[in-house]
């Protein structure tokens, strides 16, 4: 009887064990949610519609910019992005090797003109293919545990930081593993920026409207910075 009691004892304790997730599993998990990896794979091109709203910190609106951006990867790889954006009607693409860059239909080609065109695009890629382009085997990952977002959002937090980059980000998983919202540390600010509707095409769940508030290391808003709007027009 005794054995059986502290048998009993052990699966209990073994039981109430949560197992912590792996932040590659809680990846993979959203990556599934929002379209699967196969999917993702087999997009040959999209083109979207970004719309963006700038915000002073007394909720005034700063600026509105406008862009296109096309995401091709057959027959061969180019990322293209054409608009109105920082005072300027720009265009920028890039296929894997060289930079294009034109403002105000002037083509610019001198080394610093070029590295902030790539870095645009390279970011432009990295937000709307979240969670896809969170599967990165040279980021540093850590689960950071469960918490709650805004009182109301049951989440699971991982922390990444990239080797190419200073900033630290925090990626924000619901209880449906839908990738929620995403936290970054940059130039020593806080930004938090909400997922707020999404869209499907072709089987894919990506962004529609997201809002970006600086915020405090603890997620407490300070103020609304941006705003942005994405429909797909292919």
């Amino acid at each position: 009887m005794r054995i059986l009691f502290l048998l009993c004892l052990v699966l209990f304790y073994g039981c109430a064990k949560e197992v912590e997730p792996t932040p590659e599993a809680l990846i993979d998990q959203s990556i599934q949610v929002h379209g699967g990896w196969e999917g993702y794979e087999n997009l040959d091109a999209i083109e979207i519609r970004k719309l963006v709203k700038l915000f002073d910190e007394n909720g005034y609106l700063e600026s509105q910019d406008r862009q296109y951006q096309n995401f091709t990867k057959v027959p061969r790889y180019k990322t293209r992005i054409h608009g109105i954006w920082g005072g300027a009607v720009r265009e920028i693409s890039y296929d894997g090797s060289e930079v294009f860059t034109s403002i105000n239909d002037s083509i610019v080609q001198d080394s610093i003109t070029s590295q902030t065109a790539l870095k645009t695009i390279q970011s432009a890629e990295f937000v709307f293919f979240q969670p896809f382009k969170l599967r990165d085997s040279n980021a540093q990952m850590e689960y950071v545990g469960k918490r709650v977002l805004f009182d109301t959002i049951p989440v699971s937090e991982i922390k990444v930081n990239y080797s190419n980059s200073k900033d630290t980000w925090w990626f924000y998983f619901d209880e449906g593993n839908r990738c929620v919202a995403n936290k970054v540390l940059h130039n020593g600010r806080y930004s938090l920026i909400e997922n707020l509707e999404f869209q499907e095409y072709k089987g894919l769940l990506l962004h529609k409207h997201r809002k970006s508030y600086f915020v405090d290391s603890l997620l407490n808003k300070q103020y609304l910075r941006a705003e942005y709007f994405y429909d797909v027009v292919n």
